[in-house]
């Protein structure tokens, strides 16, 4: 069984590769690092060995989920826009005609609902380019818009648990 997350009691809750070597070592006492899916905190819980020991760790700290939905972008190169294809406190995959570049640093609005003002990213990274799709890992927001990006993304958990 998974531990919750300490900072906002949520279950849904990934385990993640280990940073250094005191997390290494922590393994073999069963203590892994944790990133919670929804406020994005990173801790250390106990998983017991058997669990443990087949649990595949991915490189990824989040969870995507399949979304679709309009997103504008300034960067580097100028305006530009696009689909989002997949979502997660941490990043998504951005579809676009646009020339996008590893490691531009770009301005996102994400238009995740017709009824609300779009999301807005200060500042998310281009980590990897796949044809016309985009991997961004998103560096900064306001407080607000991650909490509003949060709302989305619980949604999205939601209606996964519920199929």
């Amino acid at each position: 069984m998974k531990p919750r997350c300490r900072k906002c009691g949520a279950d849904f809750v990934q385990r993640i590769r280990p940073d250094g070597i005191l997390e290494r070592v922590s393994g073999l006492l069963f203590i892994h690092p944790f990133r919670c899916q929804l406020c994005t905190h990173r801790f250390r819980g106990f998983l017991p060995g058997a669990v443990a020991f087949g649990q595949k760790v991915d490189r990824r700290q989040y969870v995507r989920f399949s979304a679709r939905f309009p997103v504008t972008f300034t960067g580097e190169g100028g305006r530009g826009e696009g689909t989002a294809t997949d979502i997660s406190m941490g990043g998504c995959a951005l579809e676009s005609d646009s020339t996008l570049m590893p490691s531009m640093v770009l301005k996102l609005r994400l238009r995740v609902s017709d009824h609300a003002l779009p999301v807005e990213v200060e500042a998310a990274v281009v980590r990897s380019i796949r044809s016309k799709i985009a991997g961004l890992e998103f560096v900064r927001f306001a407080p607000q818009e991650k909490y509003r990006l949060n709302q989305y993304v619980a949604g999205l958990v939601f209606a996964h648990r519920q199929d």
